[in-house]
C-alpha cells in the first residue's frame, strides 16, 4: 500500500519537472490528480504502509509530512485504546 503513496508523489514531481517547474503550468494538473487521489486512494492505511515500509522510510527523500503522521495516528486510533496510544508516543 505504501507504494501507491510514493508513486503518486513521484508522478506529481515528474509532471512538475517536465513542465520546467513552472507552477502556473503544472498546478491545474496536480489539482485534477488530487481531486481523484484524495477520496479514492489517499486513505490512512496507505499512509501507514508508506510510513512503515523500510524501502521508503530510510530514503533521503522520505516524506515525513503532517498528512503521513496523521494517517498513522488515525489508524492507531482504530486499533488501540486511547491509553495505549498515549504510551506509543510516535
Amino acid at each position: 500500500m505504501g507504494y501507491i503513496y510514493e508513486l503518486m508523489d513521484t508522478a506529481k514531481e515528474k509532471i512538475a519537472y517536465n513542465l520546467h517547474k513552472n507552477q502556473r503550468h503544472y498546478q491545474s494538473i496536480w489539482n485534477k490528480i488530487d481531486v481523484r487521489w484524495t477520496p479514492q486512494l489517499h486513505q490512512p492505511l496507505h499512509d501507514v504502509g508508506y510510513y512503515l515500509n523500510p524501502q521508503f522510510r530510510y530514503e533521503e527523500i522520505f516524506s515525513n509530512v503532517f498528512e503521513v503522521k496523521k494517517g498513522l495516528h488515525d489508524c492507531m486510533d482504530h486499533m488501540i485504546s486511547f491509553d495505549e496510544h498515549l504510551k506509543a508516543d510516535i
